[in-house]
């Protein structure tokens, strides 16, 4: 009975007061780096790069014990640059016990081209024409 009032003070001294990583959902970004510029995603998102492009693409989470993508476990956070030569999906997923978070971006080709002669005249609006590989919509 003595030692009860011992027993409680180091129960309580080893319980944290603040919330762990572990009990927080981990959460996924992704900062995509292109000729065009540099766009951050944190869900799933498409961008439109031409083919024989440079892409940079780093990753990174808060709140995650673990990380993997397609090929496997990775570092939390990390860059990766390649030559796109056709559409390409970076896939991340990031948790922490059994809470994840996932996101991805694709880096769709495009090829697209502006018919000079149709910039010829103020009056009339530029003939633009392409195709964009594993895409459903294309806005100019």
């Amino acid at each position: 009975m003595r030692y009860i009032p011992l027993l409680l003070l180091i129960l309580i001294a080893s319980t944290p007061l603040s919330t762990s990583a572990a009990t927080k959902k981990p959460s996924c970004e992704i900062t995509v780096t292109t000729a065009q510029g540099t766009d951050e995603f944190t869900g799933e998102d498409t961008v439109l790069v031409r083919k024989g492009e440079i892409i940079t693409v780093a990753w990174s989470s808060k709140n995650a014990t673990k990380a993997k993508d397609d090929d496997g476990s990775i570092a939390l956070s990390g860059t990766r640059t390649e030559t796109i030569n056709r559409t390409t999906t970076y896939e991340y997923t990031f948790s922490t016990g059994s809470k994840r978070a996932e996101c991805s971006v694709t880096a769709a080709i495009v090829e697209a081209g502006i018919d000079r002669e149709s910039l010829s005249s103020t009056g009339s609006k530029p003939t633009i024409s392409g195709t964009a590989e594993g895409t459903k919509t294309v806005r100019i």
